[in-house]
């Protein structure tokens, strides 16, 4: 979230759900964060399950790669 310090070190990633997001899917890509978006709605995660965890499985992988 936004204006929360975290600690040296701590890794992130974004996934945007839809356009409602892209300030925060900004941000995180100000910070360095790998982004992915996908052009949906908030309740994605629900209609779209398994792009959605796709999407987080790619994000972890570019984590895990560093």
């Amino acid at each position: 979230a936004p204006g929360v310090e975290l600690q040296s070190g701590f890794r992130s990633a974004y996934l945007q759900l839809g356009p409602g997001n892209a300030v925060e899917a900004a941000l995180a890509e100000r910070l360095g964060w790998p982004v992915r978006r996908i052009q949906l709605h908030h309740l994605a995660t629900i209609t779209h399950p398994q792009l959605v965890a796709a999407s987080i499985a790619e994000l972890v992988a570019e984590l895990s790669r560093g």
